[in-house]
């Protein structure tokens, strides 16, 4: 799965709060990755950028994916960046 088959499974699951911050921590990218996935998933219609009192917001569009979603997919999102890196775990699949 790629990082930004990912990212819109993250969003899915969290609507209300669609950020580059939100990708950082998830995925745990640094912040011009996560502006490029953000990019790509706006040229795509996934999601739409606007602004809001010179602020950058971001809308879920897409509300489902082509693909379902299980249960197993959703297991194997990693719960945080901090949480990961305490354990020292490299994730294989997120590259």
């Amino acid at each position: 799965m790629s990082n930004i088959d990912l990212a819109h499974v993250i969003f899915l699951q969290n609507p209300e709060d669609i950020s580059i911050s939100l990708l950082q921590r998830k995925l745990i990218l640094g912040y011009s990755a996560a502006c490029q996935i953000m990019n790509e998933l706006s040229e795509k219609g996934i999601i739409k950028k606007y602004t809001v009192k010179d602020k950058i917001k971001y809308q879920l569009l897409k509300q489902s994916k082509d693909t379902t979603i299980t249960t197993k997919k959703r297991a194997n999102l990693p719960l945080s960046a901090a949480s990961n890196s305490q354990k020292g775990i490299k994730n294989g699949w997120l590259s």
